[in-house]
């Protein structure tokens, strides 16, 4: 049995790094040798790994947050008509201006990395389509 890898844990094990669990604890927890979980975490593969269970989860937070960010964004507009303080309508007039400025801005840059990345996949298209350039 030895070298033998259950893909179905090296897959747990990555999870678990991607959330900051110890190697050490999740050995323990799923009876598995502490020298086997290093060297699933020194294994070809596994960063990459770990990686990718970030970025799904980072994808789900953002998620969240893009659906409660419209529920605040609505709060803050309401507060801005209807406050009876002036002071208070002027705060959220100038927070949401500073919102929008901000997604805007992200907008825009997120717009033209897309853009280099099309470029460049092209490129790199090309290149490997004409091996003398």
């Amino acid at each position: 049995m030895a070298g033998r890898r259950n893909p179905i844990l090296v897959d747990d094990l990555a999870l678990a790094v991607a959330t900051g669990k110890s190697l050490a604890e999740w050995a323990r927890e799923h009876r598995v040798p502490e020298r086997t979980a290093y060297g699933w975490n020194a294994s070809p593969g596994f960063k990459e790994k770990v990686a990718e269970h970030r970025r799904r989860i980072v994808d789900g937070i953002v998620g969240q947050l893009v659906g409660q960010a419209s529920e605040s964004v609505g709060r803050i507009a309401e507060l801005a008509k209807t406050a009876p303080n002036p002071a208070t309508r002027l705060a959220a007039d100038r927070t949401l201006l500073s919102y929008l400025m901000d997604v805007s801005h992200f907008a825009a840059i997120e717009q033209r990395l897309a853009e280099l990345e099309r470029r460049f996949d092209e490129s790199e298209r090309d290149h490997d389509a004409d091996p003398e350039a």
